[in-house]
């Protein structure tokens, strides 16, 4: 009996410890997304430039997140987000990611609908919280990817002369250049891999990177209108949100 006993109180304390990494990764994916899209394959780049004769490709798609979450004894959790992404002949561009479906026992934690401003030539950037309805202004990183024009060809190759070419393939029709790109922390490995549109201003068509040894993160841009112009009101912050610092 004391033996039985002590399997027992064994088991509960294993799944009271995989329920509180889970609500600790779901968290993680949730807080996360944003910063997995912003980071790939980005470098420095000086600001003040004059506009150049380089435009950029208006598009209207649809964005989807994968969050696949490995957990022992448990089985994996996948919190699955998508919504509309668009962006304007002036670079500026709006994402909206809301979890629409979450395969777990346990609560979806952090950001669960939550929508992201970037207008270009203006330097502005707002995170739109609409499950808490706040809005917050942040200064966009000092990188080629919220540059007021695209990156040129000769920026790109250079941007990724240490990475992997992967090859071309057509994804959400539209054809992509693939890197596995090198990670900053550790020479010799790869952090993620990331699907590039030249037709589309070099945009991150799909990517695949581990925030941490336990997550898996997959975005892919679907549904690609190339040409579009997006209604302007995804351009407009929503009225009812507060603004927080």
């Amino acid at each position: 009996m004391p033996r039985q006993l002590a399997r027992w109180s064994e088991k509960a304390r294993a799944r009271q410890f995989n329920s509180i990494r889970a609500r600790d990764a779901c968290s993680r994916a949730a807080l996360t997304t944003i910063s997995i899209i912003l980071i790939l394959g980005l470098a420095t780049r000086s600001w003040g430039q004059q506009a150049s004769k380089s435009k950029w490709v208006p598009f209207v798609a649809k964005f989807v997140v994968t969050n696949t979450i490995e957990l022992p004894h448990m089985g994996n959790d996948k919190i699955h987000m998508s919504g509309p992404f668009v962006r304007d002949g002036l670079g500026s561009s709006y994402r909206r990611q809301t979890v629409n479906r979450y395969d777990s026992r346990l609560p979806v934690q952090g950001q669960v609908d939550i929508g992201f401003l970037y207008d270009r030539p203006h330097r502005k950037m707002y995170i739109l919280d609409f499950a808490r309805k706040t809005v917050k202004e942040e200064d966009p990183p000092d990188t080629p990817l919220f540059a007021v024009d695209p990156i040129s060809p000769e920026e790109f190759e250079k941007l990724h002369a240490g990475d992997k070419f992967l090859g071309t393939m057509t994804i959400s029709g539209v054809e992509c250049d693939g890197y596995a790109v090198h990670s900053p922390r550790q020479k010799g490995k790869y952090s993620s891999e990331v699907w590039y549109a030249p037709s589309l201003n070099y945009l991150a068509v799909k990517t695949r990177t581990r925030p941490s040894p336990e997550q898996e993160q997959v975005t892919v841009v679907e549904d690609i209108h190339a040409g579009e112009e997006p209604d302007r009101s995804y351009f407009r912050i929503p009225a009812g949100l507060n603004n927080v610092k």
